[in-house]
């Protein structure tokens, strides 16, 4: 899931793995036309299934007649899209050849995959019991993805049309993306930590989230940013500065610190992507 502009949505035909194959073998072919064709299509209509699913829930919820149903479709739209990118990032390799081995670093791309950790992600929450807010990152990055995908296939007989959106997405697309991280960290993190305090939420789930919190820090730009943002103000709140006097008592001070320690320790290991 791209977030910064030098990685923004592009069309499905255009999206390619992040490493090639290394392999003695000649290299796989990409899909025939009518093929790709076929998979921007489910492509786009999981993105549109998307929106429109989480429209209707939220709507649901908002007139206290909450139906379930929607929050379910939204999320198998959302398995669908990025089902899609995740088959031909990495589907290629197990077409032409094979299964790949258990030693072999393949399954741990996998796993560090953005696209792939919010796949296995939205199979976690379709599963659990519906949090509204999980569906909001999702609709943000599937209304760019929908612009972008009509922009080039849809829109290329309307230059006009093709220009407006294009300037849309450029004027509000970091915007977006900031904002989309934000509701990952304080929405989604912040209502999963309530939840657990008041035994709605397991344990497993608030783990989960957070290493999916530490893949996204180290992978995306905006959440780095979110997280530099909270850790300062913390330390504006928390910690004594030059010639103030102490704010708050010494053992939350000290408190603080260790919890920050270990917090960088867990969110500093780094995360290495090894070539097929």
């Amino acid at each position: 899931m791209s977030t910064s502009k030098k990685e923004q949505p592009k069309p499905l035909a255009k999206e390619q793995p992040n490493s090639q194959i290394k392999n003695n073998q000649a290299e796989p072919q990409e899909p025939s036309p009518a093929v790709e064709k076929a998979l921007q299509s489910v492509w786009f209509g999981g993105h549109a299934t998307t929106l429109v699913a989480t429209v209707m829930y939220l709507v649901s919820m908002a007139l206290f007649r909450t139906n379930r149903l929607f929050y379910v479709i939204a999320y198998l739209g959302i398995i669908t899209s990025y089902s899609v990118i995740v088959y031909r990032t990495f589907g290629v390799s197990v077409k032409y050849f094979g299964l790949p081995k258990p030693h072999q670093p393949y399954f741990t791309r996998l796993l560090i995959d953005e696209n792939a950790t919010y796949l296995f992600l939205a199979i976690y929450w379709i599963i659990s019991k519906p949090l509204a807010i999980t569906l909001v990152p999702y609709t943000i990055y599937a209304v760019f993805h929908m612009a972008s995908f009509a922009q080039v296939n849809l829109l290329h007989k309307n230059p006009d049309a093709q220009r407006k959106i294009k300037q849309n997405n450029e004027k509000h697309y970091d915007r977006a993306m900031l904002l989309a991280a934000e509701v990952e960290i304080f929405g989604v993190m912040g209502r999963l930590i309530i939840g657990l305090f008041m035994f709605k939420t397991s344990l497993f789930a608030v783990f989960l989230f957070a290493h999916f919190l530490r893949l996204r820090y180290h992978m995306n730009e905006n959440s780095r940013k979110v997280f530099s943002g909270v850790a300062s103000k913390l330390d504006n709140l928390l910690l004594p500065q030059k010639g103030q006097k102490k704010k708050v008592p010494p053992a939350v001070q000290k408190a603080y610190n260790k919890v920050k320690v270990l917090m960088s320790r867990y969110g500093s290991t780094p995360i290495e992507r090894k070539a097929m």
